[in-house]
């Protein structure tokens, strides 16, 4: 890597919560992921129950109350639902879903609820983008990259009340601190991209 150069590592492509820029709705839409990452402390889990709570909803009818009373768009809620019928199709047409049965959708979601389970597929899925918590160093690493941050939007940086407007060297400290007062030292993540010089 460049000298002086940051890589940050994000753990989401699209983010369903919207970044207003009223500092109020901005403040509400940081607690409400949060709120859905709850203690698991993962912008996975958080996008996860986001995800279904908006698929209660809109069983309901009150998707766009959900949507507002969040911080969510919409539009990217319906967008993942195209991805996601998209995928059941094609797992489907390749015989690793059956429709109905033993091996149906429901049969496969059987531990969807366990985080354990849950976890362990998103490794298996998200490998080789693995970073690990230097405890010795305190730094965050990745088999490519020596010193890496955590995206500005993850929980586990707005867990910890960070100001997202601060410059680097508090950025730097808020990304210390998470990863130092974190029960894991290693992290999963969907992209990681060049920031600062």
């Amino acid at each position: 890597s460049l000298v002086g150069s940051e890589m940050c590592i994000r753990d989401s492509y699209k983010d369903p919560f919207i970044l207003p820029s009223d500092p109020t709705l901005k403040a509400a839409a940081k607690a409400a992921k949060i709120r859905f990452a709850g203690e698991s402390t993962s912008d996975h889990m958080a996008l996860l129950r986001v995800f279904q709570g908006w698929q209660r909803a809109r069983v309901e009818g009150n998707d766009r109350a959900f949507c507002s009373r969040h911080q969510v768009s919409s539009s990217t809620m319906d967008m993942i639902t195209g991805i996601r019928t998209q995928l059941l199709g094609q797992l489907r047409a390749s015989g690793f879903v059956r429709a109905k049965g033993f091996g149906d959708i429901r049969d496969l979601n059987r531990n969807s609820e366990n985080w354990a389970v849950v976890k362990a597929a998103l490794v298996g899925g998200a490998y080789p983008h693995i970073a690990r918590y230097d405890k010795e160093f305190k730094l965050l690493r990745t088999s490519l990259e020596s010193k890496v941050r955590l995206h500005p939007s993850s929980v586990i940086l707005n867990s910890i009340g960070t100001d997202r407007a601060h410059g680097s060297a508090t950025s730097a400290i808020n990304n210390r601190k998470a990863l130092h007062d974190l029960t894991t030292d290693w992290f999963i993540f969907d992209e990681m991209t060049r920031a600062g010089r």
